[in-house]
Order: C-alpha cells, then sequence, then structure tokens
C-alpha cells in the first residue's frame, strides 16, 4: 500500500496498546513496515499476530478474514 501515514509504536505505562490490539486480534501486524521494527520488536508482533490466529481471537474467528489494504484497493 502506498500511503503517506507513519507507523510509530505507542507506549503507554503497563504496555503497548497497538500490541495489545494484535494480541486480541484487534488488528493485523502490517508486515510492511517491519524493517522499521527492531528484531526483538517484529518477533513480539509476528507472535502475537500468530497467538490471535491459532486462538481465533477476534478478526481471526472469520474464515477469510480481508485485510485493511486490500479492502481499501477492492474499493
Amino acid at each position: 500500500e502506498t500511503s503517506n501515514c507513519v507507523m510509530k509504536s505507542v507506549y503507554k505505562i503497563g504496555g503497548r496498546p497497538n500490541l495489545m490490539q494484535i494480541e486480541r486480534g484487534m488488528a493485523w501486524w502490517y508486515r510492511a513496515y517491519k524493517k522499521d521494527q527492531s528484531a526483538s520488536d517484529r518477533r513480539l508482533y509476528e507472535a502475537a499476530e500468530a497467538t490471535a490466529k491459532a486462538k481465533k481471537a477476534g478478526l481471526w474467528a472469520d474464515a477469510k478474514p480481508v485485510p485493511p489494504w486490500e479492502f481499501r484497493r477492492r474499493k
């Protein structure tokens, strides 16, 4: 996807809201920006998404979830 967005990690006391969303199946890990993450963050985000998929949490409960970048492309 080409857009003018800036990806940043948001931190708060007690956790990272963006990582928590991925862990709960409320968001996708947007791999297009993985090169902007540290190696340890890439592992965390990849594992969080894999765990959410395995648990069929949130969006992963859908048999064929559509990533937002694909959804926008279809419009």
